[in-house]
């Protein structure tokens, strides 16, 4: 079970049961549509794939005994074991129970879990090892990042609820609303700013392309032209300070990891003791001019006075 052949194989299953799941899910939505039935063959397909799954984590289990449960890898076996225990609760169910709104949703969101196993195919590739470890290395820096940006956006939040209450404010003080104009911009300060819970998802769509600033920075103007900069000066510090400060923190971290990332090291030192032995191999093939498959002490001597083949040399930091 731990032959590389053999992970391959999972591999590729675990990949072919997260394009069935995707699929699975979009022929159940559109038998729901059309008021039809679930074809069943998605559920002898669902059943196949649970079997393998079993299977594999009961051989996985005989042939580690303890080192299962106690192994270096026993978080990613137990973690298994409960996917498994899902797909087979999953299927268990009967049909009668489908039909509880929430026991269907329940088994419906139970059922995507099994997608983490994909993670299983992750840590076959070292990039995307990284990447996965970075991001989850970084979800400390991610929240504090994410309590910043929000203190930041509740902050100007306040301001522009601020704009906007003064902004009805001058209209009652002026009879109410008595132009095209006017109703315009109350409709756009209700929808953008009319709460802070709105004017907060206002300045987060923002800063993450959910609405065009242009469009959010109009009507802070029927209520006083000194918002606008104020506006320009939130797009400008979040923009080019605080997500950059983000991103950066993110690169450390994948930095970081990739440093420490035990694995990717024996095999980073092993690609270059490869290269070193393959340099050397070349150098006394080429030394051997009689090509007799034997190298005398002139014909080695000979070869390290050529310049070429001390300057490669140096490149290895070797001194000739």
């Amino acid at each position: 079970v731990h032959d590389g052949l053999f992970n391959l194989f999972c591999s590729l299953v675990i990949i072919l049961n997260s394009f069935f799941i995707g699929f699975s899910a979009s022929r159940e939505l559109k038998a729901q549509i059309d008021g039809e039935n679930t074809p069943e063959w998605l559920q002898v397909v669902d059943v196949i794939f649970a079997v393998f799954f079993v299977a594999e984590l009961f051989l996985r289990m005989v042939v580690d005994r303890l080192l299962f449960f106690c192994g270096p890898d026993w978080r990613w076996n137990m973690f298994d074991g409960l996917l498994v225990v899902e797909s087979i609760v999953g299927l268990a169910v009967p049909g009668k129970a489908m039909s509880n709104v929430v026991v269907a949703r329940v088994l419906r969101l139970a059922r995507f879990c099994r997608l983490a196993r994909i993670t299983r195919v992750i840590r076959q590739f070292d990039s995307l090892r990284l990447m996965l470890l970075a991001i989850l290395d970084s979800m400390s820096s991610l929240f504090w990042c994410f309590v910043i940006i929000g203190l930041v956006q509740y902050v100007f939040a306040i301001m522009f609820v601020n704009a906007t209450t003064e902004y009805f404010s001058m209209l009652e003080a002026d009879g109410g609303i008595s132009t095209h104009e006017d109703v315009q911009a109350a409709r756009d300060l209700k929808s953008d700013y009319g709460g802070i819970y709105r004017a907060w998802i206002s300045l987060f769509m923002v800063i993450s392309g959910g609405a065009d600033w242009r469009d959010l920075y109009k009507p802070l103007l029927a209520s006083s032209p000194l918002y606008g900069p104020l506006f320009i000066f939130y797009v400008f510090v979040m923009h080019f300070g605080v997500l950059n400060v983000v991103v950066g923190t993110f690169v450390a971290t994948a930095t970081e990891i990739a440093s420490k990332d035990r694995e990717a090291l024996v095999k980073y030192e092993i690609r270059q003791m490869e290269g070193y032995t393959a340099r050397i191999k070349t150098f006394f093939h080429e030394a051997d001019v009689d090509n007799s498959g034997t190298l005398t002490w002139e014909e080695f001597s000979d070869h390290l006075n050529n310049r070429k083949v001390k300057a490669y040399f140096q490149a290895l930091d070797l001194d000739v």
